[in-house]
């Protein structure tokens, strides 16, 4: 779907685009972030396509998984996986320390 053409012809398109322009505000607002925004928005913008991911098509990462898509297993999987990955990250940006190299 996100990948659509012609996003008209896609419901509820506009609303999936309002929400992720919309976290970027929310994260300042919240979060007090010490980063610039290029590097805030890289991270939202890639925390938000792998949540959607696997969350959009939890039949076939599940599946990859061996778990059941609608199962709390998967969900505690994904939530588990995305910690693992974004919380290093986030701690930097509030804390101002320099990107890892």
């Amino acid at each position: 779907m996100l990948q659509a053409q012609d996003a008209e012809t896609i419901p509820g398109y506009q609303a999936i685009r309002t929400f992720f322009e919309q976290t970027i505000a929310l994260m300042k607002d919240r979060v007090p972030m010490q980063a610039l925004d290029r590097d805030i928005e890289i991270f939202r913008q890639s925390f938000n396509t792998l949540a959607l991911s696997y969350l959009g098509a939890k039949s076939y990462y599940a599946g990859i998984l061996g778990l059941d898509a609608n199962s709390r297993e998967y969900e505690k999987w994904i939530k588990d996986m995305l910690m693992d990955l974004f919380l290093p990250r986030l701690k930097q940006l509030m804390s101002g320390k320099d990107r890892p190299k």
